[in-house]
């Protein structure tokens, strides 16, 4: 199916969805984030293949998105959330920033030229979502949130829901109750088969640089399939 130009809004608030990894990103964030750590020393060449591991896991669908993330957060405790805000400046300039996809960068203007509520909804964290949203002008971000301690320090645990699968759906349907939109009148454009609960749910469903699974209910489904590389 062709993609279609976003209409204007009007009186009704609409909303344009965009996933991050693969989406806004010509990249993976989290496999750029192994590499950088490696290159700086904190990880070991056995720690990025392990990260590597889990991230095809992610991106069959085949990962418990719960059991992983509970060692990832055990492993953050009691880190400095400013010191890893440092780091992750440092690896936004050097490593994210030149995978932002030119493409994409124009199909979030065409929507806002259009007057449509911008966000981007991601299963990253705000240290490094958030770098993405102000580098491209998205005033609105929905991501997954990890805890800050009264002492500044990490607690190893997530702020409400992972912005994953049918979390990420339950924090796109909060989203839209705050801006009074509707999700069937909403556009969502992803990469990954892991989003298809949200992706069912609403009206303008794009799937982008789709991974196989997705590339095939895409097809079947008659979506439009669109490459922001």
């Amino acid at each position: 199916m062709q993609l279609k130009d976003p209409t204007p809004s009007g009186d009704v608030p609409i909303l344009a969805l965009f996933d991050m990894d693969r989406t806004l990103l010509t990249a993976n964030s989290a496999s750029l984030w192994l590499r950088f750590e490696h290159q700086e020393g904190r990880l070991s060449r056995l720690d990025v293949l392990r990260g590597l591991v889990w991230l095809l896991q992610y991106k069959l669908g085949r990962m418990d998105m719960g059991a992983v993330t509970e060692r990832a957060l055990a492993l953050s405790a009691g880190h400095d959330a400013r010191l890893l805000e440092e780091r992750i400046e440092r690896w936004h300039r050097q490593m994210v920033r030149p995978t932002i996809s030119r493409k994409a960068v124009g199909r979030l203007e065409a929507h806002r030229r259009a007057g449509h509520d911008l966000a981007i909804l991601t299963a990253s964290t705000q240290f490094g979502a958030s770098l993405v949203a102000r580098e491209l002008g998205v005033e609105h971000l929905v991501c997954t949130r990890l805890e800050v301690g009264a002492d500044g320090l990490l607690t190893g645990r997530v702020e409400g829901n992972m912005c994953y699968g049918e979390g990420k759906l339950k924090m796109a349907l909060s989203f839209a109750d705050e801006r009074r939109a509707s999700l069937e009148e909403a556009w969502f454009y992803s990469d990954s088969y892991t989003d298809l609960p949200l992706l069912e749910v609403v009206g303008n469903p794009v799937a982008v640089n789709p991974d196989p699974r997705l590339s095939r209910h895409a097809k079947t489904a008659g979506w439009p399939i669109v490459r922001f590389d």
